[in-house]
């Protein structure tokens, strides 16, 4: 099946990967610009089965146990804390905000918050808990005018999403003249990505459409009319789990077993996972905590770490139309 990269227009693609037998899809590589791409791409009934209660619960839409539903709150309070060192309280949009907790903490510093979710547990919990602003749209389909934020949070969305230049080009119209973009990602182009291949647990097939790696979101973000002014190599919300993860799926025949373990017990009940899996689970997990988290330190340090993060301002003269 024919397919033009979303990045460079070309349409020479080859197989990346294809160990993904679950979920029946591999990643194709662009043999001109890089792009990585899911292939073949889900329907979207596919993606409303992936997406559906997974993350969030029906009832509290909490995600994860009590414990770790707390160290979310403290990071997500850090991401707003730095924002509020940075940047002058103003409009921001929070672009798949989840729950709304990183614009709860800007809401109380004085920002003008507003959020998208397409889940609508996680966007009524925001509403109801925060009293937030939270459209349930699509960026794409939400119509704000043009120079309507100073700031617009992506973080581990672009990858979801299978128009990301369309996203970032929608982004910079709705950002004001001296607008600021903060994006997270997942690395395809990590340091051990060669030794993890479909064991990283970056990939999230189906849900991750695209997968980046530093040139080619840099080369997208160039196209799209942005400047990326500062990088981040290291997520500690992140990068030690996703080694910790990919780590234990090198060991263990099922992939991404402690993820299911962590979730909440509503959202993990369908998962079944016997008893013995889950002790042996964590045995290695308790085991292997302290050698990735610095392992993924020392990965971030040299550039190539599992996340990335940059925070990225507009470019002047931009073309009508690119």
């Amino acid at each position: 099946m024919s397919r033009t990269c979303n990045l460079c227009g070309q349409d020479n693609f080859a197989v990346y990967l294809n160990g993904f037998p679950e979920e029946k899809r591999g990643i194709l590589k662009c043999q001109n610009c890089g792009l990585l791409v899911t292939d073949p791409f889900p329907t979207r009934e596919e993606i409303v089965l992936a997406y559906q209660d997974e993350f969030y619960g029906k009832k509290r839409s909490q995600r994860f146990g009590n414990l770790l539903e707390k160290a979310v709150y403290l990071f997500r309070w850090a991401r707003a804390y730095r924002i509020k060192r940075l940047f002058k309280p103003g409009r921001v949009l929070d672009v798949g905000c989840g729950r709304g907790i990183t614009l709860y903490f800007l809401k109380k510093w004085g920002w003008d918050c507003t959020g998208t979710q397409l889940s609508r547990n996680a966007a009524e919990y925001a509403r109801r808990t925060f009293g937030l602003k939270i459209l349930e749209k699509d960026l794409l389909e939400t119509r704000f005018e043009e120079g309507s934020f100073d700031l617009v949070i992506l973080a581990h969305v672009l990858e979801h999403v299978p128009y990301p230049i369309a996203y970032l080009r929608e982004i910079n119209r709705i950002l004001k003249k001296k607008g600021a973009l903060i994006l997270e990602l997942p690395n395809a182009g990590n340091l051990f990505i060669g030794t993890f291949k479909e064991k990283w647990f970056g990939w999230d097939l189906p849900r991750h459409l695209y997968h980046f790696t530093p040139r080619t979101i840099n080369q997208m973000l160039s196209q799209t009319g942005f400047k990326a002014v500062k990088k981040d190599n290291f997520s500690l919300e992140y990068a030690p789990y996703v080694l910790l993860q990919s780590s234990l799926n090198m060991i263990f025949k099922q992939r991404d077993l402690l993820f299911e373990i962590v979730k909440s017990s509503e959202t993990r009940k369908s998962s079944n996972v016997p008893m013995s899996r889950i002790i042996f689970q964590l045995i290695a997990a308790g085991i292997l905590f302290v050698p990735t988290l610095l392992v993924s330190i020392g990965e971030s340090l040299s550039g190539l770490g599992d996340i990335m993060g940059f925070w990225c301002i507009k470019r002047s003269g931009l073309r009508k139309g690119m």
